[in-house]
């Protein structure tokens, strides 16, 4: 009973000493916790593992600029053989970025099982968010669909940078028409949004990315473009996903061994691997 009572007066002798605290200690703490939540909120929007994908080998990694990130990919089954593989970009960072991206996350999981056309779900998504985005947030998204049966892809992309495939000879830019959220009507928005179909061969890598990684500057003035972005991924060779985004992250270090990143970076490598089941 004395030790319950001891601690009893002591959480009374914190509480009080915290009410006498100066009121910019209290802000302080207030906002702390308002980061630690919308930490805590966008974390648990972020697949913890990757699944297994008959036939494939995903792998993906994530750096944020700031305390929070604009940054969010996703990873969805969408029925026995078919899995969505999502990566957007919402313009800044912070907490507004962090959380239009958790809306724009949640967008998307809500209009994957009415289509097996990503281009017809960035279509549903945009006309749920195009009231809430225009004229006030750039959204940026790529959606891809694969199917372990077929092992066909197809992807369609709203503004996010175009992906990468890597080939044993040689890496080339999938070309897909498309437009940001928000940025023009519906109407324009449907009519330029496409699906492009693609497979991969064993030892193929499908490399999607955020445009942090090719912005990104070094303290030197030194660039990761898209060339050098290319060739550096030519650099891993038939290397599997998770190796390639080691050299990738690798790479990104080194630009940047004595700055500060100025923009999220995101990367979503799928490795075709042959008949694995």
């Amino acid at each position: 009973a004395q030790s319950a009572a001891v601690a009893v007066g002591e959480a009374a002798l914190r509480f009080a000493r915290r009410r006498t605290l100066p009121r910019v200690d209290k802000k302080s703490r207030q906002r702390e916790a308002e980061l630690l939540a919308a930490r805590l909120f966008q974390n648990s929007l972020f697949p913890r593992t990757a699944p297994a994908l008959p036939g494939f080998r995903l792998a993906a990694g994530h750096l944020a600029a700031g305390e929070l990130s604009g940054d969010f990919y996703d990873l969805l089954p969408l029925d026995g053989h078919t899995w969505g593989i999502l990566l957007g970009d919402v313009a800044g960072t912070g907490v507004a970025a962090a959380l239009v991206g958790g809306m724009c996350r949640i967008a998307v999981r809500s209009q994957t099982l009415f289509s097996r056309s990503p281009a017809e779900v960035l279509r549903r998504v945009n006309r749920l968010l195009h009231g809430d985005l225009v004229g006030h947030t750039l959204v940026t998204m790529i959606y891809a669909i694969v199917d372990t049966e077929t092992r066909e892809i197809r992807l369609a992309r709203a503004g996010q940078e175009e992906p990468l495939l890597r080939r044993v000879s040689e890496v080339i830019q999938i070309n897909a028409p498309g437009c940001c959220f928000g940025m023009d009507s519906i109407e324009t928005f449907d009519r330029v949004m496409a699906d492009v179909s693609l497979s991969l061969e064993p030892g193929d890598l499908l490399l999607f990315f955020s445009d942090g990684m090719t912005d990104a500057v070094g303290p030197d003035g030194a660039s990761l473009d898209k060339s050098a972005l290319v060739a550096t991924l030519s650099k891993t060779g038939t290397g599997d996903a998770q190796t390639a985004l080691e050299e990738l992250f690798r790479e990104l270090h080194s630009l940047h061994s004595s700055g500060d990143l100025a923009d999220d970076v995101t990367l979503v490598a799928l490795e075709r691997v042959g008949n694995i089941r």
